[in-house]
């Protein structure tokens, strides 16, 4: 499986965290699965929720939750921002 390697902040826990995204699944599944890492590493610090957004850092937009990975715009060294 291919994957990008994506720095991701995480404002309300200030964290900042290098993970490997699988590039051919869609951006809501990496929501899905980076909240419930997040809440583990966090002890529960952070709290998944529904709503949740991954903004692109470069281009201050947020990235559509149906958009497969690959074709989203992300690429090895992006830094995204979960809200």
């Amino acid at each position: 499986m291919e994957k990008i390697l994506v720095s991701v902040y995480i404002p309300s826990v200030e964290k900042n965290y290098e993970i490997w995204f699988p590039i051919n699944i869609t951006v809501g599944k990496i929501i899905e699965l980076l909240q419930k890492a997040v809440c583990e590493l966090t002890q529960g610090s952070y709290q998944v929720r529904r709503g949740a957004i991954l903004y692109d850092k470069r281009k201050m937009q947020p990235i559509s939750y149906g958009e497969i990975v690959k074709t989203s715009g992300l690429q090895n060294g992006s830094s995204v921002i979960l809200i």
